[in-house]
């Protein structure tokens, strides 16, 4: 296995994204994670970027010690970069491992095992508003906000995805799920792009004259603040809006 720290340069502006990778092979193309310079590549064209790999490491801890150290906050606030969070997720997910967010009857909030006998007990309840169960490419499972940008690229993902049920589970959900005892028996999924509908089958001929299509699919949005103003924009149009000054996030101050 690889462990590098690589530099992503826009060749048109010189706008520069560093990140960390692991990999068996080193020609694998990839080209980052993060949703600013993926929609930066996809804009400009993936010919007008080159990728240079600064650091090998030995181990996975040593790489994201090292992204920890170079991507601070002085170099996301920089207008020059893609970067739109510090580094070190890795290294500082070692810190939240195995715990989670709570809140005790006197409306404090903190941090604890998720083997605290006050969590099992139900004394201590988890604050999961905004929030999301999820593990990491090494299956560390822990929570974080719904707009983290690891999340929403999918770095980050629920934690119970890949789980698998037996076959006899599986049997189960599906005679469960079958004819008219399916809640979608006779209705399908439509949508414009901003909002859905679940209607009956016979009807979706109408809404697709209107325009609409078939299924759940909708423009990706993100909340975006600048000066304690926010706005709720489409994805692909976030470069413009950081180009501008404004940062993704929902934060009022």
């Amino acid at each position: 296995m690889y462990y590098y720290l690589y530099k992503i340069t826009n060749k048109i502006n010189n706008k520069q994204y560093i990140g960390v990778h692991r990999t068996k092979n080193l020609d694998d193309g990839y080209m980052g994670s993060g949703i600013v310079i993926k929609n930066a590549i996809k804009k400009h064209g993936k010919e007008n970027f080159e990728k240079e790999i600064l650091e090998f490491f030995s181990s996975q801890k040593e790489m994201y010690e090292k992204e920890y150290e170079v991507i601070d906050d002085e170099f996301v606030k920089r207008t020059d970069t893609y970067n739109i969070r510090t580094g070190g997720y890795g290294y500082r997910s070692e810190e939240v491992k195995d715990t989670i967010v709570i809140e005790d009857k006197d409306g404090n909030r903190f941090r604890v095992s998720t083997k605290d006998e006050r969590y099992i007990s139900g004394e201590f309840k988890p604050i999961l508003k905004g929030k999301v169960i999820v593990k990491d490419e090494d299956g560390n499972i822990f929570c974080t906000t719904s707009d983290d940008p690891d999340y929403i690229s999918g770095k980050l993902v629920g934690h119970s995805k890949g789980y698998k049920h037996s076959k006899e589970s599986r049997d189960i959900m599906s005679k469960k799920r079958t004819g008219e005892k399916n809640h979608a028996f006779g209705k399908k999924w439509i949508n414009n792009g901003i909002e859905k509908k679940y209607v009956p089958s016979e009807e979706v001929g109408l809404w697709l004259d209107k325009g609409w299509k078939l299924g759940l699919a909708l423009t990706k949005k993100m909340w975006i603040n600048k000066e304690g103003k926010l706005k709720f924009v489409e994805e692909y149009d976030i470069e413009k809006w950081l180009e501008m000054g404004w940062n993704i996030g929902y934060k009022k101050y």
